[in-house]
């Protein structure tokens, strides 16, 4: 806190005791503050709070939508680009606009001066019958905590992050496993004795518990560094890596080309040109998200798009997105025809590089034409062609039954959020 008066009208530091034991009085005991509007970037502006569509990007189109209103605050909102004082609460008193750390430990010095001279004046005999009463301090600071990420952008997808009051997780396993890592705030409640003296009882925090897990951030370092390689030297609209142990499944990794910084996840200016953000509807995430949508998201302002951008960018799409198998069914296929007895281990084909197959000719991956070959040889080259031939002959009955029996199409149940 930082800021004395907002209207640049300098207080005394032995003035600041007296303007708040009259706020106080004024307020009959009550100091009244200033709510304060908050901006979110990662939210729907304006419709919790009402807030008039003309007033939402009041604070400029780069700080995002207004989105909370806050009261009685004496935590500063952590938002990118934002002012010094900003989701801080002001006293309010004859037309002017106080606090600071400053004042806050001005009147506290002011209450332990009052306290000294009320302890000194009661000790005296002659004092007995008319004890000097307390005066109630009104504010204090306290403080709070809030995470941090030290590895940036590593793990960013997996991990995921909280709000900046680290109460609640947003993605990854912040949000998963947010009611064992949160823990429980403690409380401090304040009264007044018959005597006339404040009594605090404090009820202690409990700390959350630790999550220990199998990622090794060290080799999602290196996939990144591939990533970004790859990136460079040929280029892909959406790159995923996922490393597991295949003997137990233990998730080792998860990289993307959009890790985005859990410190300011908002900021996805690292990620895109300027003109891709000048643009973002013509962005592959967009126009991917949005198929078959496209009016959707023609009618959609530019803020909205780049909210929806950076949705897409920290959606872990290892986890939430959907793939075809690729060649990786291909040994489904083959179980299948081997335990259905559709063909033995002699059975011949000859790959003529391409296949017809419901109005789509598949071709073989390979530049030419692979010619006979045993289940065993097409396997060993991934013959797409063979392949195709093999799962006409074992019917689509079948080949849905066995892809039920290897879990395709079911969900992991991985300790992640949003699975797919």
């Amino acid at each position: 806190m930082s800021r004395c008066c907002c209207q640049s009208e300098k207080v005394k530091r032995d003035e600041v005791a007296s303007i708040l034991a009259a706020a106080m009085e004024a307020g009959e005991g009550i100091l009244r503050l200033t709510p304060n509007w908050v901006p979110r970037v990662f939210c729907k502006p304006g419709r919790r709070i009402k807030l008039a569509p003309t007033d939402w990007y009041a604070l400029g189109l780069d700080r995002g939508g207004i989105d909370e209103r806050w009261f009685g605050s004496t935590t500063e909102a952590e938002n990118a680009g934002r002012a010094d004082d900003e989701g801080l609460s002001y006293i309010r008193f004859n037309g002017n606009t106080y606090i600071s750390e400053a004042d806050v430990n001005a009147w506290n010095a002011a209450v332990k001066a009052y306290q000294e001279e009320k302890d000194a004046y009661n000790k005296k005999p002659e004092n007995k019958r008319h004890k000097m009463t307390a005066r109630i301090a009104g504010i204090w600071f306290e403080k709070e905590y809030r995470r941090e990420y030290p590895l940036d952008t590593v793990l960013s997808k997996v991990v995921g992050y909280t709000t900046p009051d680290a109460k609640e997780g947003i993605t990854g396993l912040e949000n998963y496993y947010n009611d064992v890592l949160r823990g429980t705030d403690g409380a401090s409640y304040v009264y007044i004795d018959e005597d006339g003296y404040s009594v605090s009882n404090v009820q202690d925090a409990l700390n959350g518990c630790t999550l220990i897990t199998s990622l090794d951030a060290n080799v999602t370092r290196i996939i990144q560094e591939r990533i970004k390689d790859f990136q460079e030297d040929i280029g892909g609209h959406r790159i995923n890596v996922l490393v597991m142990n295949p003997q137990n499944g233990e998730i080792i990794s998860m990289a993307s080309d959009t890790d985005f910084d859990l410190n300011n996840p908002s900021d996805i200016s690292f990620l895109f040109t300027e003109e891709e953000l000048e643009h973002p509807e013509e962005s592959f995430l967009l126009t991917e998200a949005f198929k078959n949508r496209e009016s959707q998201l023609e009618e959609m302002s530019r803020e909205e798009l780049l909210t929806a951008l950076r949705q897409q960018v920290q959606l872990n799409y290892a986890v939430s997105g959907t793939f075809e198998p690729g060649s990786t069914s291909k040994a489904l296929t083959l179980a299948a025809c081997i335990e259905e007895n559709v063909f033995d281990k002699d059975y011949v084909y000859c790959c003529n590089h391409v296949i017809p197959v419901a109005n789509y000719n598949s071709h073989c991956h390979m530049t030419e034409a692979c010619g006979d070959l045993i289940p065993i040889e097409a396997f060993g080259r991934s013959c797409n062609v063979c392949f195709v031939h093999y799962g006409l002959k074992l019917g689509a009955t079948l080949l849905a039954k066995y892809q039920e029996l290897f879990n395709l199409g079911q969900k992991t149940n991985i300790d992640l959020p949003g699975e797919a």
